[in-house]
């Protein structure tokens, strides 16, 4: 899984949860995510599900969008 460049908001006039993230979790790898509510845990998941779309950027899981 890999995400580069990742920003993500609620909508175009929302502050982003995530703002230029990159991430590289290599094939096998795990990742542990914690944090308080609101700290965009879901959101992550989401994006990396493909059930919500980066604003810019991309995301890979296996290499391929």
């Amino acid at each position: 899984m890999e995400l580069r460049g990742v920003t993500f908001a609620y909508g175009p006039h929302a502050e982003p949860v995530f703002q230029g993230l990159d991430l590289v979790v290599p094939a096998g790898g795990r990742l542990t995510v914690v944090g308080p509510s609101g700290i965009g845990k879901s959101t992550l998941t989401a994006l990396v599900a493909g059930l919500l779309e980066p604003g810019r950027g991309e995301v890979l899981v296996c290499g391929e969008r």
